[in-house]
């Protein structure tokens, strides 16, 4: 949550605002994990939208926060590998779940 004020901080949000902001989102990001693994991924990953994820790496670039562009990338790249986990074991179980959004 750290590194997401950082970021949210250089779009011009109140440092002070941003953990309020992403509080909401961390903890349904984690609930989604505990209730079903599988839905636990949304957004550009599920979605396969490399243009936003594209976008957010320029963003982040753009702004100077190449700590966070590396973090950024390496969680896209683990969130991706878990994504083609769970697409290959909903296909080898017979499932149309996992991912969506």
């Amino acid at each position: 949550l750290a590194e997401a004020s950082v970021v949210l901080t250089a779009a011009g949000v109140d440092p002070n605002d941003a953990p309020g902001i992403l509080a909401p989102l961390a903890l349904r990001s984690l609930s989604n994990a505990i209730d079903d693994p599988r839905t636990a991924l949304t957004g550009p990953i599920a979605r396969g939208d490399d243009r936003v994820i594209d976008a957010h790496q320029l963003a982040l670039s753009e702004n100077g926060l190449s700590d966070q562009l590396a973090l950024y990338e390496a969680l896209t790249d683990r969130a991706r590998a878990l994504l083609h986990d769970v697409n290959e074991f909903d296909e080898t179980q017979g499932s149309s779940g996992g991912p969506t959004e």
